[in-house]
């Protein structure tokens, strides 16, 4: 969830946009669908059945490095 709030400005409107999740009964999935739809995404749903269904039907997975989660240090101002 935090993923898509942070991108929402970077999804194409004119496109579908298909979530999934490894959880069951794509919950995160749809809680993502339903917080892009809140925003005027009119053409976004979850993937029924998940990662698991995508797999079990025999199409490719690819691994992705997960992104570093870590912010940069702050540095302070110059006090005058």
């Amino acid at each position: 969830m935090q993923e898509v709030e942070r991108h929402l400005g970077r999804f194409a409107r004119d496109r579908e946009i298909i979530l999934y999740c490894t959880c069951p009964n794509e919950a995160s999935a749809a809680q993502a669908a339903k917080l892009l739809m809140n925003n005027g995404f009119s053409r976004v749903r979850p993937l029924q059945g998940g990662l698991a269904a995508w797999i079990d039907a025999g199409y490719a997975v690819e691994d992705i490095p997960a992104a570093s989660t870590e912010l940069p240090a702050l540095t302070p101002a110059p006090t005058p």
